[in-house]
């Protein structure tokens, strides 16, 4: 179960800022390590989940599992919500009849849609593939939720490039609120939405293999191997596959 944790605009501010560092390649055969990326993904999304206990297990319960390479990372998916329109005087009468010693702040009084959720697009070149219908040299676009505040355009600058391993279930549609409505921006060409386990999605970072919710220690001691590269993880996989 997904749970949203409360970041304010400052830190992320800052976490972008250091990302900005990272300049994007225009050959996506060139690497840019994922750290910073990671980090910010950590800060501003959290997840509930049980792992997945082995590598066998983590094949059987994933649609698609393969190595390769994130050759792109844009905003694939935004959902909003529609919501009345409230003028300022109407809602400073409400917030002073039940609170009246907070202080008051407008807040869209026009009734903007406002944004709901967002998601990244992040397509895999794949070299090897474990389990799913995918193929080498296939591309295929996961789906993973993107931070709802901060500068989305500055943090898509740290992006990753380079080798990847993914092990993802097949969603089918993505999990939008009652009332929202979605702006589909980046879709797969089989209509899937494959979103990555939270300890299924390995990027490569400046020390080995980084995942934004599941430290490579984790995994090593959750599977029982010493899995230090996206390369250890990928050969564990192909063991079991």
């Amino acid at each position: 179960m997904l749970q949203r944790k409360i970041v304010s605009l400052l830190l992320l501010s800052v976490l972008i800022a250091a990302s900005c560092s990272t300049v994007q390649p225009d050959d996506a055969s060139e690497q840019v390590d994922a750290d910073e990326f990671v980090a910010a993904l950590h800060a501003t999304i959290g997840y509930d989940f049980d792992p997945l206990p082995d590598p066998a297990s983590a094949l059987e319960q994933s649609d698609v599992a393969v190595a390769g390479r994130v050759v792109d990372v844009v905003v694939g998916l935004e959902s909003w919500r529609d919501v009345s329109a409230v003028s300022c005087e109407e809602q400073k009468r409400q917030v002073l009849a039940e609170s009246p010693d907070e202080p008051f702040e407008c807040f869209n009084p026009e009734g903007e849609p406002e944004l709901d959720d967002r998601y990244f697009a992040i397509t895999v070149e794949v070299d090897d593939s474990f389990d799913g219908e995918a193929a080498p040299g296939d591309r295929v676009i996961f789906y993973v939720q993107a931070p709802l505040v901060g500068d989305i355009d500055e943090l898509l600058k740290s992006a990753p490039r380079g080798p990847v391993v993914v092990l993802a279930a097949d969603e089918k549609q993505p999990p939008i609120a009652d009332g929202s409505h979605v702006e589909q921006i980046s879709k797969s060409e089989d209509n899937r939405f494959l979103v990555p386990f939270p300890d299924g999605l390995w990027f490569t970072g400046s020390d080995g293999a980084i995942g934004p919710w599941w430290t490579a220690e984790d995994l090593s001691l959750q599977w029982g191997f010493e899995l230090e590269t996206v390369d250890d993880i990928a050969e564990i996989l192909r063991n079991d596959s």
